[in-house]
């Protein structure tokens, strides 16, 4: 059943928009160094134009590209853009995590950004160097790399997630004590 597909299709492009939103947000050190978030307009205005962006490339890939000629999303107008846009937020959650990482004085909140950039990091650019490999993959293989490759990316985000807020760790990194907020305290005060 098409419309079956064409459902999975969007909420997988939903999905990783929340998990992009969501990182942003632990980047910027929400619940875990702050209940403030900073740039709060910013957030609540990107957060609709990148869903108004998915589900137009969502529309115009599966409705208006020619499926003959469409060989690989990613090689279209509809898939680069939604690189471009992958990209930027990339480069938006380095920032985060950078100001948090060094606003932050308690050291194991510290350890948990750097990791915690690393492994989202790693995430965020994954469909970058995906797509990057798959001009040297050939035609006929290129989708169930590309299928295969994003989904277990996708899979381990969710995962290391499913393990940051496990209980054992929540007190270690989720405590917003006053003497291991540092300079955050300042922040929500203005």
């Amino acid at each position: 059943m098409p419309i079956l597909e064409y459902i999975g299709d969007f909420f997988d492009m939903l999905s990783s928009a929340a998990l992009m939103f969501l990182c942003i947000l632990v980047g910027k050190g929400w619940t875990i160094s702050t209940t403030y978030i900073k740039q709060k307009c910013l957030l609540m205005w990107s957060i609709p134009i990148l869903i108004g962006i998915t589900f137009s490339t969502f529309l115009w890939s599966e409705f208006l590209l020619n499926p003959i000629r469409a060989t690989f999303f990613y090689h279209e107008v509809p898939g680069l853009i939604l690189l471009i846009i992958r990209f930027i937020m990339f480069i938006w959650f380095c920032w985060c995590i950078r100001e948090t990482h060094v606003l932050e004085i308690n050291t194991a909140k510290r350890k948990f950004y750097v990791w915690y950039g690393i492994l989202y990091g790693f995430w965020f650019i994954s469909l970058i160097i995906t797509v990057v490999v798959l001009y040297f993959v050939d035609l006929h293989i290129r989708f169930k790399v590309v299928t295969v490759s994003v989904y277990l990316c996708e899979f381990a985000g969710f995962i290391v997630l499913f393990f940051l807020f496990w209980p054992a760790g929540v007190k270690k990194y989720f405590s917003m004590h006053a003497e291991t907020t540092g300079k955050f305290i300042k922040d929500e005060n203005l």
